[in-house]
């Protein structure tokens, strides 16, 4: 009878490299088959607003710190982002932030608007109507504000040289009013 050759009888430098490999294998499979990197959609902004190229974009949580220090105060959102648009002629500046539930993101809007006419920053509210949805238009820092909520998302749209009603009506036209 044969003696059978146990794990135990192997040598150190043969044990450890069957260790080596079989853990170089393992983390292989784990980085090529397990979804460890959940593509995240990309942010519900166009590429370009109103005949303006997207110039620049901050998401996550710098965009969240940012918003935060714009308000003095941390506000519970689950993503922000920060797009930039412009040309020469003019510069289009959108605030998107999604809140977990969409009765939350109404409740930060209706916050933020009844903390409006009280603002030393902005002036002139307006209630407007763009293709059957509720926005209001404020003047301040030399330049018109645009802001709604849709869905879970609220928007803040800055506009400076730039035609303000057809970008924010170029949003709506692209944005689905239950997300």
């Amino acid at each position: 009878m044969k003696p059978q050759r146990k794990w135990s009888n192997q040598s150190w430098p043969r044990r450890g490299f069957t260790l080596f490999a079989l853990l170089f294998l393992g983390l292989l499979a784990w980085f090529i088959f397990y979804p460890h990197h959940a593509d995240q959609p990309p942010p519900p902004l166009p590429a370009e607003l109103a005949g303006l190229d997207l110039r620049a974009l901050v998401s996550g949580p710098e965009a969240r710190r940012r918003l935060a220090h714009l308000h003095g105060t941390v506000i519970g959102l689950a993503d922000a982002h920060k797009a930039v648009y412009g040309a020469p002629e003019g510069e289009l500046t959108l605030w998107l932030a999604r809140s977990p539930s969409a009765t939350e993101a109404r409740e930060l809007f209706q916050a933020m608007d009844r903390r409006m006419p009280a603002s030393p920053i902005f002036s002139s509210r307006e209630e407007l109507t763009v293709a059957d949805r509720k926005i209001i238009l404020v003047r301040g820092q030399g330049k018109t504000h645009y802001y709604w909520v849709t869905g879970r998302f609220n928007y803040w749209l800055e506009v400076e040289g730039v035609d303000g009603l057809a970008a924010v009506a170029e949003l709506l036209a692209q944005t689905n009013p239950d997300h």
